[in-house]
């Protein structure tokens, strides 16, 4: 029986996912065999430093109680840990298993901005060349291989995002629902995802209020469905926290990132007595965070952030943008490092990228956004618009990660340029057509 939401009683959309899909898996388990061959199960494994605070959370569970399991918990949330947890316990402690966990994430990845777009702006072509962008993207490809947060993140973030569209476009509130339930999912991943719903119950402030709905009231209603259940599954980790460690967060990354990274940063630009990683160390010993005793450490480490936004603002604003505008340009390090063939043509492609590439793409998402805007393409522009920005904002806080930090953000712009592309290319194609009519 057809399952009509997704259309899958339209032959063409089937193949299209299973091409996708294909496409994405063959890709990753290619990436993962040169690096694994290239540089050995044992340090591929865990070549990422966060991979080691995730592991340690599952250890902390299944083997024995730590200080780093410990202080992972405080840092990073339960989220992932419990996946390995479940893994290990399932299949045994061989990380190849999480890995392929990661890889599953990434080939269904390109099949759900796939399903986005069509959902979104009801063109197949443009779902099929956004799913393309997904299946191909380097950075996608590399943290697909990888024991970290970024591509369940991804995955589990954009479908959460499918369902929200899928609310505003049937009404129904079992949408809602499954949308509530998998940002708060993703939320446990990483707490960013927490924010998520706050900024579409803003956006359903402003976009038109589809037939489904008997007026704006009734959507935001159904809007506020998923920020109720991302609050009710995020609280009680606030809560053991604020028991444990006297603060009522979710997770300690942000905050620390803020400090040891952007006011370190800040103050290394303008005052430079000491660079940034020295400032970080610096006050890592001064306030005991990565000790017992981190719950105050991190109180102090947030009472200098808000000492420093309110004495530097200027700083602090022009730490940001300077961030934003790196990252938007940085290329992908776990490639350059990772695969064995091609180096010095990898190196020169991503160095390219860093020129010009990154200010391409932006230039390409502004202008799809702005040809959304024309054509009426609501809410498309407003939702992908709004996911954008919110995940290009974030990498404002942190630096020398790569194109990862600004990965999230691919949800959103894969789309658009999309989107762009194909308007541009049909704009062309009309063009010679009528040319070559003219000349015959």
């Amino acid at each position: 029986m057809p399952i009509q939401w997704l259309s899958y009683n339209d032959k063409t959309i089937v193949k299209h996912l299973l091409y996708l899909g294909g496409l994405a898996l063959v890709l990753r388990l290619v990436y993962l065999y040169l690096a694994v061959d290239h540089l050995g199960m044992d340090r591929f494994w865990h070549y990422a430093n966060d991979t080691n605070f995730y592991w340690g959370i599952a250890d902390h569970i299944l083997v024995k109680r730590s200080f780093i399991g410990s202080y992972s918990l405080f840092l990073v949330g339960p989220g992932y840990g419990l996946i390995i947890t479940a893994i290990r316990v399932l299949f045994g402690s061989d990380p190849l298993y999480t890995i392929l966990f990661s890889v599953l994430m990434g080939t269904l990845a390109p099949m759900v901005i796939y399903l986005l777009a069509y959902h979104l702006l009801n063109n197949k072509t443009v779902a099929f060349i956004a799913g393309c962008i997904s299946a191909i993207s380097w950075t996608s490809i590399s943290m697909s291989c990888h024991i970290m947060t970024d591509q369940p993140y991804f995955t589990i973030q954009a479908t959460a995002l499918l369902f929200y569209v899928l609310g505003f476009k049937f009404g129904r509130i079992k949408w809602f629902l499954f949308a509530g339930l998998l940002t708060g999912i993703a939320a446990y991943l990483r707490s960013m995802g927490m924010f998520w719903p706050v900024i579409l119950l803003c956006v359903v402030l402003v976009m038109p209020v589809p037939r489904v709905f008997a007026s704006r009231l009734a959507m935001i209603k159904r809007a506020a469905i998923p920020a109720l259940i991302v609050l009710v599954m995020t609280v009680p980790w606030m809560v053991r926290n604020y028991v444990v460690h006297d603060v009522f967060t979710f997770g300690s990354n942000g905050g620390m990132a803020l400090c040891t990274r952007l006011v370190a940063q800040m103050y290394a630009i303008n005052e430079g007595k000491h660079s940034i990683l020295e400032y970080g160390d610096i006050w890592n010993q001064e306030e005991g965070y990565l000790t017992e005793n981190m719950g105050p450490g991190y109180k102090k480490a947030m009472e200098r952030v808000i000492r420093a936004a309110v004495e530097h603002p200027d700083w602090m604003i022009s730490a940001i943008w300077k961030n934003i505008d790196e990252n938007i340009r940085t290329y992908n390090y776990f490639v350059l490092r990772q695969m064995p063939y091609g180096v010095d043509v990898i190196e020169t492609i991503n160095r390219r990228f860093c020129h010009w590439g990154g200010y391409v793409l932006l230039f390409l998402t502004i202008a799809g956004l702005i040809i959304m805007i024309i054509k009426g393409k609501h809410p498309a522009w407003l939702i992908l618009g709004s996911a954008y920005f919110f995940y290009t904002i974030i990498v404002g806080v942190s630096f020398w990660q790569g194109s990862r930090l600004h990965y999230p953000a691919e949800m959103a712009w894969s789309i658009i340029v999309a989107y762009c592309v194909y308007v541009v290319a049909t704009k062309i194609k009309m063009a010679i057509l009528r040319t070559s009519s003219t000349r015959s």
